[in-house]
């Protein structure tokens, strides 16, 4: 290791000790930053349902589609 390298390590290591006086209570999301994760757990959940849905609907769409072309296909090349 060089001695730059050396140098901020020993830095590091000295703040890492006085940050260690931190009251664990203050620096904790508490209930309120539970309650934002359960909101975003449910926004996503609600996206992904609806993501879902939508690729769903769009999927019997175009199988649908293909079904009437078929017909219409069939149905102009019979005399």
């Amino acid at each position: 290791m060089t001695v730059i390298a050396l140098h901020a390590y020993q830095i590091l290591a000295d703040s890492s000790e006085a940050s260690s006086e931190v009251d664990p209570t203050l620096v904790t999301p508490g209930p309120v930053g539970f309650t934002v994760f359960i909101l975003l757990v449910f926004v996503v959940v609600g996206l992904g349902w609806d993501l879902t849905r939508r690729l769903r609907r769009n999927r019997y769409r175009e199988e649908i589609s293909e079904r009437l072309d078929a017909e219409e296909h069939t149905d102009s090349s019979a005399p």
